[in-house]
């Protein structure tokens, strides 16, 4: 068996040299060395999960399939904690758990006495789990009961097909839908010799040369008894949610009948496509580990055309914990995302467009069949796509965005503005992405970053209807956006203190707990006086005391009174925030400082294997979710940043 272990192993490194010559294989291979050791597919946020799939697998202890998760309409749904399972009945006895196991961006392999497993994905949403071994073994499908709906087993012979239909509870409560369908189906190796179906009250054997079906609202758990052939034995399993279940048996045909071979290479196929125009050029080797994963991330968070993102890939927050399509998130995803694969980038704000309400609102987030209720969020996608516009010269993207962002620059005064003061305010603290900032612990605001958003996006307008040969339209849009600029200054400009203030409303009173946003307007460049700026600058952002302490930028001063360096959105960094204060510091000449801060920034992130959704501004520990977006594409271009000088 020794020698048996060894010759795979020696295949599999043949078979992945020879589909890296044909797929990018420098590239990818660099990519897989940098990651070697920092991946986690223990935790449903941080999951095995290529081909862009809506599903992804945890591994924890035993041999197979084992946690397998949905990431669908806003939160994950957990289909199995063991999905397939396997026993090798070797003459030492039973095995069920690995001894070692090796975790790749594409696949996880684990050994023990006589066996070799390898786990991948063979299509989008289609998993495969190669069997290596001479010894009989046992297979469990293993679907726990969630509520009362009836499953459906089936089984047919002359394909050795076992397919499960049934429905999960709605995941979110704000979903429309009180459950959501699932299909599972399962392509049987050949060799499999029994079949028994288990249910609560019963333990039925089925022939495995005869057809069944089976209906009932308990668990489902299959059987399978069987000896690999030739030595190998190939599951394949695609799962398919919504409106794609009629699709499930498709699904499993592009991926049954292949072999491990196969599948590798169709995996970094995909992975060397994904990956884009990824290069480690100029990146320091200090942070190529951390490059790596945030690439990986950002491409794992990626979701395959779905219901209402229509023919686009949606890019997520993060799968295991904000699975669906985030509003301002995307924004600044497509921020490094540019770098290597635009194509995402641009898809993400075509599905904010293209899922505009009848009002002009753009959702906070989309999610395959249903989108958030109430609430925006910041306005950014011209800004985005004028970013993106810059690095591929690809017009088409502001094509897509102009008329629905115009309209929804008009729905920000018609439905934020009720005190038609012409400045607009957030309708709650979640519309503003800040949540529980104690920018909003007196109520509503006419949030200074959200007016300076605003005149950036129509100054953008106006740039695109120049590009599409308008010149009134540019015209009017550029007079909106300075009108609006001379608002923010005339009102929303604290000469005493030279910084930029929120304002209560409707009061218009200046809310004085001091947080970037009020360095927001220079960011987009509000027109005050260089020297005015600077000082600002110098005075708030360059203090060591406000904001650039032990790990610039919290997103409430160091030296406020409401400042919590750990509580979400009231004193810990965020990156995203931290990200635009670093472009602040650039747009007004403080090149040093600005790489002083990156480096502190990126050097603390680095320190993790996964990029996080925010850090503690005293101590640089990780808070929230690993792997989150943003935070990643952040990474990706204050990388980029250091390797420019």
């Amino acid at each position: 068996m020794r020698r048996t272990r060894l010759t795979f192993c020696a295949l599999v490194a043949t078979l992945i040299a020879a589909a890296g010559a044909a797929a990018g294989g420098d590239t990818v291979d660099e990519f897989a060395a940098a990651l070697q050791g920092k991946l986690h597919y223990n935790d449903a946020r941080t999951a095995l999960c290529t081909h862009y799939s809506h599903i992804g697998v945890t591994k924890t202890e035993r041999l197979g399939m084992e946690g397998v998760w949905i990431y669908y309409n806003r939160k994950r749904t957990e289909v199995s904690p063991a999905l397939l399972t396997i026993r090798i009945a070797a003459p030492a006895g039973q095995i069920s758990a690995p001894r070692t196991r090796e975790e790749t961006p594409l696949s996880i392999t684990e050994t023990a006495d006589a066996v070799t497993g390898t786990l991948l994905f063979a299509a989008t949403d289609a998993l495969q789990y190669t069997l290596r071994t001479d010894h009989p073994y046992t297979a469990e499908l293993l679907i726990p009961k969630t509520g009362d709906e009836v499953r459906n087993v089936s089984y047919e012979p002359r394909s050795r097909m076992v397919i499960v239909r049934t429905e999960f509870p709605r995941s979110d409560g704000r979903d429309p839908a009180p459950t959501f369908p699932v299909a599972v189906a399962l392509a049987l190796p050949e060799g499999v010799t029994g079949i028994q179906v288990f249910t609560e009250s019963r333990v039925q054997p089925r022939p495995v040369g005869e057809p069944f079906e089976d209906r009932h609202a308990e668990e489902v758990r299959l059987l399978l008894t069987g000896t690999p052939q030739a030595g190998e034995a190939n599951f394949h399993c695609a799962i398919a949610m919504g409106d794609q279940v009629g699709d499930v048996l498709r699904m499993l045909d592009r991926a049954r009948g292949q072999n491990l071979a196969t599948s590798l290479a169709k995996s970094r196929e995909w992975l060397s496509q994904a990956l884009g125009s990824f290069s480690f050029d100029n990146v320091p080797e200090a942070l190529r580990p951390a490059y790596a994963s945030a690439v990986k991330a950002l491409l794992f968070n990626t979701k395959a055309p779905h219901g209402k993102f229509g023919n686009n890939l949606a890019c997520f927050p993060n799968r295991g914990t904000y699975c669906t399509h985030y509003n301002w998130d995307s924004c600044f995803q497509a921020v490094g995302l540019a770098h290597f694969n635009p194509k995402i980038a641009a898809d993400g704000l075509r599905i904010l467009v293209e899922n505009q309400e009848a009002d002009g609102k753009i959702p906070q987030f989309v999610c395959a069949t249903w989108n958030r209720p109430g609430g925006a969020q910041p306005p950014l996608i011209a800004w985005a796509a004028w970013r993106l516009y810059e690095k591929t010269r690809d017009r088409k993207i502001l094509d897509d965005i102009y008329q629905p962002v115009a309209r929804n620059v008009d729905w920000w005064f018609a439905k934020r503005d009720p005190d038609q003061d012409g400045l607009v305010e957030y309708s709650e603290p979640v519309e503003s992405g800040w949540d529980d900032s104690p920018r909003f612990d007196e109520g509503t605001i006419e949030g200074v970053d959200l007016n300076a958003y605003l005149v950036r996006e129509m100054r953008i307008l106006g740039d695109i209807a120049q590009l599409r040969g308008n010149e009134p339209e540019a015209k009017r849009w550029r007079d909106r956006a300075e009108a609006l600029a001379k608002r923010i200054v005339d009102f929303m400009y604290d000469r005493e203190a030279n910084i930029f203030r929120d304002l209560r409303a409707p009061t218009n009173k200046f809310i004085t707990v001091l947080t970037p946003a009020s360095l927001m307007p220079l960011w987009v460049g509000v027109p005050i006086p260089e020297d005015k700026a600077r000082a600002m600058i110098e005075r708030h952002l360059l203090d060591p005391n406000q904001f650039f302490g032990p790990y610039p930028f919290p997103v409430v001063a160091y030296n406020d009174p409401k400042y919590n360096a750990s509580k979400w959105w009231r004193g810990p960094m965020w990156p995203n925030i931290a990200w635009a204060m670093t472009e602040v510091l650039a747009k007004y000449g403080y090149k040093a400082q600005q790489r002083e801060a990156i480096n502190h920034l990126t050097g603390m992130m680095a320190k993790n294997d996964e990029i996080y959704e925010l850090y503690n501004s005293q101590t640089g520990g990780p808070l929230g979710s690993p792997d989150q977006g943003w935070s990643c594409a952040v990474f990706v271009d204050w990388v980029q940043t250091l390797a420019r000088g």
